[in-house]
């Protein structure tokens, strides 16, 4: 019975020194970069809902993204290091492709687009 005593209260005696001693938490902080830019045609004019992606020759990993209101489109959380290949397309224009891109850490690098209109054919 006191031996049963003891072991609840060294128990508890171990649960209140843990839960009174301070862990030290370290946050890891930010490990990727990203790209951020414009999208224009040739004379200058922002341009909407151009499909962009990024892709990682080394590992294969693809982000993709719209250009929005003003042309602006925003790539981020990519792994630092590269190259990586930049692509944007629309109806209407060619297409355009950036090679050798390099992220840097915890750096939105601006990169700036713009597409050349394209002869479409109808059917």
């Amino acid at each position: 019975m006191l031996t049963r005593r003891l072991t609840r209260f060294a128990a508890a005696l171990g649960f209140v020194s843990a839960a009174m001693m301070g862990t030290e938490v370290h946050a890891q902080g930010i490990t990727t970069g990203g790209i951020t830019g414009f999208v224009t045609d040739v004379s200058g004019a922002p341009l909407e809902g151009v499909q962009i992606s990024i892709t990682n020759a080394t590992t294969g990993f693809t982000q993709r993204t719209i250009s929005r209101e003003g042309g602006r489109f925003t790539l981020t959380s990519l792994e630092v290091g590269g190259p990586y290949t930049l692509e944007a397309r629309r109806i209407g224009y060619q297409p355009h492709t950036r090679t050798g891109i390099t992220i840097q850490l915890s750096q939105s690098s601006r990169v700036d687009i713009r597409l050349e209109a394209q002869a479409t054919q109808r059917a």
